[in-house]
């Protein structure tokens, strides 16, 4: 019922179409988009298929290359044992539900995520600040939680071990929780929280010379 309230031109769910518009937070977007961002935030990293391999580029369909790469990504991903290589940050920030959103973050990991930033040469996520959180800890002196900014979804690559961690996956199943179609919680926030939190150093740009 919550659902058919947010869709346009829907009264019963006999009615849904892939192609109906759905309103959130911050966007009116079809149902089939939505699912796709559901499945890159949380079923993608479970499926059998992929479960025998270690590391996945994703590239979407509208992204071309436009010359010849000067490094094979995955294997520079594999030579520096690295969680994440991204292509282009940042792009947007989760703004809506940020409460619940930094709750769900000190319920999962046991950290404060207080601003996801790279270093001063643009190349890595070494300078986010992360603080470890529990109940009995002195809110005056946690660093301030902020707008999440997101790793572009448009070409990345992902160590699929690190994205498949329990931990991780419980993750996922907060995130994404009962609120099903919707944009405010996509993949973007999904391949970045985890990699600020547990693995910035990790987390490197595929931009600039190295």
């Amino acid at each position: 019922q919550a659902l058919i309230q947010r869709c346009d031109g829907v009264e019963s769910i006999d009615q849904f179409e892939w192609g109906h518009r759905c309103h959130d937070m911050s966007s009116w977007m079809p149902l089939a988009y939505t699912w796709m961002s559901e499945f890159r935030s949380k079923q993608i990293w479970r499926q059998e298929v992929l479960s025998n391999y270690q590391y996945m580029l994703w590239m979407d369909s509208d992204a071309f290359c436009t010359k010849e790469w000067k490094q094979d990504p995955v294997a520079f991903m594999i030579r520096n044992d690295l969680v994440m290589l991204y292509a282009n940050f940042p792009k947007g920030a989760l703004r809506h539900e940020l409460p619940e959103i930094h709750q769900i973050i000190r319920d999962v990991y046991g950290k404060s995520l207080c601003g996801v930033t790279v270093d001063e040469e643009g190349k890595t996520f070494s300078n986010t600040v992360v603080e470890d959180w529990n109940e009995n800890v002195d809110q005056s002196k946690i660093c301030r939680e902020k707008r999440i900014l997101m790793i572009h979804g448009f070409m990345h690559v992902t160590n699929l071990d690190f994205y498949r961690k329990d931990v991780n996956t419980k993750f996922y199943d907060q995130y994404i929780g009962d609120g099903k179609f919707r944009r405010t919680r996509d993949d973007q926030g999904a391949v970045t929280i985890p990699a600020a939190v547990l693995a910035p150093e990790r987390t490197w740009s595929m931009r600039g010379e190295r």
